[in-house]
């Protein structure tokens, strides 16, 4: 018997679902439970009616906000909370959608159910089956993710796509869906179309809308990373993954928990086939990459061989993430070269590493002397007898007025120290690097180098050119297949002295601060400067072992960046804002 007829039932916390019963009544349960935006129609007819001649009472839900489900009260979140992964404080969690599928369970009469869930369903499924395992007899997540940022995340193409305005015709949520799923979709296993756009036309009537999709997200997000708790989950499991997958990358899929669960993890092809990948082109030949290095590079093992007993050189060593690099380098087993034009600051840094044990140099050093950066490379190259590292860090502030208002001193001063200080060291220690057999320049940029802010033109002008600099360099190292590595480094916000330092120069200069100034540097400092610095420099040197062209220090760091990508028109317009919000209009 089969009863494909929408049915609701009202939850104890007042919200009316829509599901469906298919198969025969006493029948082995399943219920299949939707993903992100969709419906319980996105679970295909032919599949449904397999699983029912199979013997299976095959339940099916519309979650909250989509389909014939009731949508949530609360207002959805915004294109900036959804990008910088911020929840609004009402937002509802994916434990909150798992106790709708378990008050379903309950208004069925179902003791015990065999789970499958697809993306955010997945996600679902795998809460149900961690906070009440004795309810699944089996789960399947498809396509899904553990919540970790560090895995599942979608393709910035994927994304792109997404970031769209939301369609507001039927016909245009039928063209957007046929896109997405020709962007995302199997090319070994082409889409019918037709029944597509079928499909899609139906969720339209059915009803799906762009708040309820927000909300949905704002849900993943609230639950941020569920690993620890999918230990708890006990019921043999099933992971189906697609090893090109673009919505949710493969990552996502293989992450389990140190003690997996008994089950299986199913992913396709090996994700580390022995020999070529397969091509879908019966004369395919794989293509010459002549940018790969064809020596290996010692530091490909682990974290602590890459700076063993190598000879790293620090400029601003004195304070702020250049001590802390200094303290992490030692830690690990680095010999030092360190600079700094503070003197005391550089003698208290380099008491600091001796104390680990460290080898240290030291010098003064302006950076934005090329003559004396020069003599210093030399000094230290003779010292050592080698240099492998180079960390590019020196930097001072630079801004306080609009452009119209930046005296050209400013100018000077500020790209003279961080941008060709940069390029000042980086031409000195090339040789010597290039000569290591093992090099890596590390350049320090900033968030201000991926996103411009108002009254840092000079500050911004150097680090954005910090980050093409170094980004040049890549390429030529590459291109000339020299052993050298480079990485340029975006810190977010780090609790230095770089703010408070501009206003030292210039107290002890004789020039008044005015008090508006005075209280934007307060809060800038209270703020936006939440990171230690020792923190920033172990994210630095991880992201050096693991040969990363670009290392974002800081969630701020990782959101202004996908900000400026998906949004590169509107994302001015957000920094303005959040100026006006946070230092009040001027």
């Amino acid at each position: 018997m089969s009863d494909t007829g929408d049915r609701f039932l009202t939850t104890p916390a007042g919200l009316r679902l829509c599901y469906r019963v298919d198969g025969p009544a006493d029948g082995v349960p399943l219920l299949l439970i939707a993903g992100l935006g969709l419906d319980l129609t996105s679970w295909p007819r032919p599949m449904v009616d397999a699983f029912t001649g199979s013997g299976f009472r095959v339940v099916r839900p519309d979650n909250r906000d989509i389909g014939r489900s009731d949508r949530v009260g609360t207002p959805p979140p915004g294109l900036l909370r959804q990008a910088l992964a911020r929840p609004r404080p009402d937002a509802y969690d994916l434990a909150d959608m798992a106790e709708d599928t378990r008050h379903l369970l309950d208004h069925l009469g179902i003791e015990r159910v065999h789970l499958a869930g697809m993306s955010m369903g997945g996600m679902i499924a795998q809460t149900l089956a961690a906070r009440h395992p004795h309810r699944v007899a089996t789960l399947t997540s498809i396509f899904s993710t553990t919540g970790s940022r560090k895995v599942g995340q979608p393709a910035l193409s994927t994304l792109v796509r997404m970031a769209k305005r939301p369609a507001r015709t039927p016909e245009e949520s039928v063209t957007r869906h046929l896109a997405l799923l020709a962007h995302i979709g199997s090319r070994v296993f082409p889409p019918d179309e037709a029944g597509e756009r079928a499909w899609a036309g139906g969720v339209w009537e059915r009803g799906r809308d762009a708040a309820g999709v927000a909300r949905q997200i704002g849900a993943i997000q609230a639950s941020g990373d569920r690993t620890a708790e999918l230990r708890r989950i006990t019921a043999p499991t099933v992971v189906v993954h697609g090893t090109r997958d673009p919505m949710v990358h493969p990552s996502g899929g293989r992450r389990r928990p140190r003690r997996p669960a008994r089950g299986d993890h199913r992913h396709g092809p090996p994700s580390r086939p022995r020999g070529p990948r397969p091509s879908r082109r019966p004369d395919h030949r794989p293509r010459p990459r002549p940018w790969r290095r064809r020596h290996p590079h010692p530091d490909r093992g682990s974290r602590m061989s890459t700076v063993t007993g190598k000879v790293a050189v620090v400029t601003g060593a004195g304070s702020g993430i250049g001590r802390g690099l200094a303290a992490e380098l030692a830690r690990r087993g680095a010999r030092l070269a360190l600079s700094d034009v503070d003197e005391t600051g550089l003698a208290e840094t380099a008491a600091q590493v001796e104390s680990l044990g460290a080898e240290a140099h030291t010098a003064r050093l302006d950076v934005s002397d090329r003559a004396a950066v020069e003599s210093y490379a030399t000094a230290v190259a003779e010292h050592f007898g080698v240099v492998h590292q180079v960390y590019n860090n020196a930097g001072i502030g630079g801004g306080g007025g609009t452009v119209l208002e930046t005296d050209w001193s400013v100018y000077d001063r500020t790209i003279a120290v961080n941008l060709f200080g940069v390029v000042h060291g980086t031409k000195a220690f090339l040789p010597h690097l290039i000569a290591s057999g093992d090099g890596h320049v590390v350049n320090i940029s900033s968030l201000n180098g991926i996103m411009a802010q108002p009254t840092l033109s000079a500050y911004c002008a150097a680090k954005f050119g910090v980050r093409g600099f170094t980004e040049t360099l890549r390429t030529e190292m590459l291109a000339g297949r020299h052993p050298v590595r480079v990485s340029v480094v975006h810190p977010g916000g780090v609790r230095t002295n770089i703010a408070t330092a501009v206003l030292d120069a210039a107290r002890s200069q004789g020039i008044e601060i005015p008090a508006p100034q005075l209280a934007r540097a307060r809060t800038y400092n209270e703020k936006l400067l939440k990171m230690p610095a020792p923190q920033a420099a172990t994210i630095i040197v991880d992201g050096v072992a693991a040969g990363r062209p670009r290392i974002m220090v800081g969630r701020d760091a990782q959101a202004a960046d996908l900000v400026v990508r998906l949004f590169p028109r509107l994302s001015p317009k957000l920094t303005v804002l959040f100026e006006r919000r946070l230092f009040g209009k001027a």
